[in-house]
């Protein structure tokens, strides 16, 4: 399902948080139409973004000292991706996290696991579409209905 929010929007957001806690926003990672779904789609920036974590900096030098995201599903759909977020994100001291509405410790084990569980359940309503969107096409196809789209089904 999309975000009602375009990347533009979660972009202005981020820098409100940011701007709220004192941060400044050095980079704005965006993997746009890239599903956080799936785990034959590399995200580039993504890749990036948990390199400069673990780094503590960009590649031009710039530090990095933590996250801000809109919500936490438009950062991570799948456990295994969220658990490498927070290994890049705690691989140094002191660095933040936080949504639009907290700051999150991720140095502290519940919070991680509140984290994890949560990349859990939206791993789990993805599958949840998807099985509903394959019923869908199914019947229209067996009724003789086309779905339409680039790759008709039936």
């Amino acid at each position: 399902m999309r975000s009602k929010h375009g990347v533009k929007d979660q972009h202005r957001i981020n820098r409100r948080t940011a701007a709220k806690h004192g941060w400044t926003v050095v980079h704005e990672f965006t993997d746009n139409d890239k599903s956080a779904a799936k785990a034959d789609v590399v995200r580039e920036d993504f890749e990036t973004m948990l390199k400069a974590l673990r780094r503590g900096a960009l590649d031009d030098g710039t530090p990095v000292r933590g996250t801000v995201v809109w919500i936490e599903d438009r950062l991570v759909r799948r456990p295994g991706d969220y658990e490498r977020f927070v290994d890049a994100s705690t691989a140094n001291d002191g660095f933040v996290y936080a949504d639009e509405y907290r700051v999150l410790d991720l140095y502290n084990e519940d919070v991680e696991a509140a984290g994890l569980s949560a990349a859990v359940q939206a791993k789990k309503e993805v599958r949840r579409i998807q099985r509903r969107v394959r019923q869908s096409h199914r019947r229209r196809a067996e009724a003789g209905i086309p779905v339409g789209g680039a790759r008709p089904f039936g």
